[in-house]
């Protein structure tokens, strides 16, 4: 039996204890890549986890990148194992046949060295869309760009897309770094699902990390850094364990070219870049003099919207124009349109036009600029019938004084009553507003002068008051506290009166200064008994003599009579 356990403990257990270099080196493709497909590499190092890997050999045409290391546990014949995961990304940018490596693995101990790989490079076959893609065969990442050539204020779409065939948790993003001289619009960063796609015979999961619409206001050529994405891998080791491999991904950067917009007529205009519609509304069917209506102008299109001026418009003096606001129309977070509300009143009745100035915008389709406005606005305002009625009168009165002349003092005396009643009245509101007014600036100015006075007075007398009830509530609670308390409190409280009466904010008050600070503040014997007082304090709670509680009741005792 004994021989057994031997013979049981050497096969299982001493492979675990002699101390070497174990490693494991996999490339996650076969041999063969197409050129400018990034595949990964893994080194992995058993039982070991301060390794220095060196690459000997490496041909121009090969690009090695770390991508991340990775730590596990795992149990191997029931011994806990530390393994260390060095993963790589290589991209190969011409055909032909290559070799990976060799690497040479070593520590304080030993050096060992990892024979090469070879692997074959063909002609790639993605198109001239999806080249700008860092990948391995199980995830890749790609910069979808509308354009690469746009003009000054033009828009272009920005999407990064990430394609996986395993499951993965995203760490973090960074995204891609724009000009400072850069609107950007409908930003939007998550990890939406979109669904299943063929890539290259083979079937991945589409997440959308980022999608935006720029805007770049300069002239230039601008290569944008790239995305970075890092998130983990899950791989399963064994039947109990697995471990996660952090991985690093980053697209290709993107050159975008902004042109200049030709050169135009419409040297003073505010040109927008883009498609455009303008058109208007207005909200009453019948327009009456003195009748106020809204005008709604509307710019609709796909384009630039960003501080968009007003469009300025033109009309007679019969029409005043009272107040505008604007506000911007969002559709799935994008501006798709811009209305202008402007209330006008119309001051006199007839026919009235508004007509507006050109918008001028740059269509880079077409390349050419587009002046748009819409047709010239004609009111027909019609009379006020309130107004009408009452020229109606003036009209019918007139006739009467003509046809009965006899009746003309009389006709003209009621009315002149009636109108000097009505002015009558508006002059005795206004006098009896005015009186109003004058009796409530007295009485603010009264009662503000009284509650000075009286504030005054409270803050005169408040600190003996405060201190009164101060020491009459320590004389009250003697017995909940002990008497190093109390007399910290009676010097603090002492300290505060002192400070309300001189009307100083003193921090550190000294006892010969008491009689300097107090002086015509207090009487000269209350300054020398505070003095006192505080000395005595001082002394007594800084030398640790034990005060009984009948001395802090006298003391309260003693400055309450001088109070008085």
């Amino acid at each position: 039996m004994k021989n057994i356990t031997i013979i049981f403990f050497t096969i299982f257990f001493l492979p675990q204890l002699i101390f070497c270099i174990d490693y494991n080196f996999t490339l996650n493709i076969d041999n063969e890549v197409e050129v400018g497909v990034p595949f990964r590499m893994d080194i992995e190092v058993m039982n070991n986890a301060k390794v220095d890997i060196q690459l000997l050999k490496q041909d121009d045409s090969i690009s090695i990148k770390q991508a991340g290391v990775s730590k596990s546990l795992s149990l191997i014949n029931g011994v806990q194992s530390l393994s260390v995961t060095n993963s790589y990304i290589i991209t190969i940018n011409s055909p032909g046949n290559y070799t990976i490596g060799p690497f040479r693995l070593s520590d304080k101990n030993e050096t060992i060295e990892i024979s090469s790989k070879s692997i074959k490079v063909i002609e790639s076959s993605l198109s001239k869309t999806s080249v700008n893609i860092s990948n391995s065969p199980d995830y890749l990442i790609q910069a979808l760009v509308s354009k690469d050539s746009i003009y000054v204020n033009e828009y272009v779409d920005v999407d990064i897309v990430f394609y996986t065939t395993i499951e993965v948790r995203f760490n973090s993003y960074t995204s891609i770094q724009f000009p400072p001289n850069t609107w950007i619009e409908n930003n939007k960063i998550g990890d939406d699902y979109r669904g299943k796609k063929n890539i290259n015979n083979k079937i991945y999961d589409e997440y959308l990390i980022e999608r935006k619409r720029v805007y770049i206001n300069q002239p230039g050529v601008f290569k944008l850094e790239s995305a970075h994405l890092d998130f983990y891998v899950f791989t399963r080791s064994s039947m109990f364990s697995f471990y996660s491999t952090p991985v690093s991904l980053e697209t290709e950067p993107i050159v975008l070219t902004v042109k200049k917009l030709p050169d135009t007529q419409y040297v003073n205009k505010d040109i927008r870049v883009g498609k455009f519609k303008l058109d208007y509304t207005i909200n009453k069917n019948e327009i009456i003099e003195n009748s106020p209506l809204t005008l709604q102008l509307i710019l609709q299109g796909v384009g630039d919207f960003h501080n968009i001026e007003d469009i300025p418009f033109r009309s007679n003096k019969e029409i005043e124009i009272f107040s505008s606001k604007s506000d911007l129309v969002k559709d799935n977070n994008q501006i798709v349109r811009k209305n202008w509300d402007i209330l006008i009143l119309p001051k006199e009745p007839g026919v009235h036009t508004i007509i507006f100035d050109d918008f001028v915008y740059f269509d880079p389709e077409l390349k050419d600029f587009i002046s748009i406005n819409p047709d010239p606005i004609t009111l027909h305002v019609k009379d006020d019938p309130s107004v009408s009625n009452v020229k109606k009168n003036s009209v019918i009165q007139d006739k009467i004084i003509i046809e009965n002349p006899e009746k003309k003092f009389y006709i003209s005396t009621i009315l002149g009553k009636k109108n000097r009643v009505n002015y009558l009245q508006y002059n005795f509101y206004i006098i009896i507003l005015i009186y109003i007014s004058i009796i409530i600036i007295f009485l603010i100015h009264f009662f503000s002068k009284k509650l000075i006075c009286i504030t005054s007075l409270c803050i005169k007398k408040s600190p003996e008051i405060i201190l009164k009830h101060e020491l009459l509530i320590i004389k009250k609670n003697i017995h909940k506290y002990d008497s190093s308390k109390s007399l910290d409190a009676i010097n603090l409280i002492l300290i505060n009166f002192i400070r309300a009466k001189s009307g100083l904010d003193v921090s550190n008050i000294k006892s010969n200064e008491i009689e300097v600070i107090l002086k015509d503040k207090v009487s000269e014997t209350m300054s020398l008994f505070i003095k006192k007082i505080l000395t005595d304090l001082d002394y007594i709670r800084f030398s640790g003599i034990k005060i009984s509680e009948d001395v802090i009741i006298k003391t309260c005792t003693d400055i309450l009579s001088h109070l008085e």
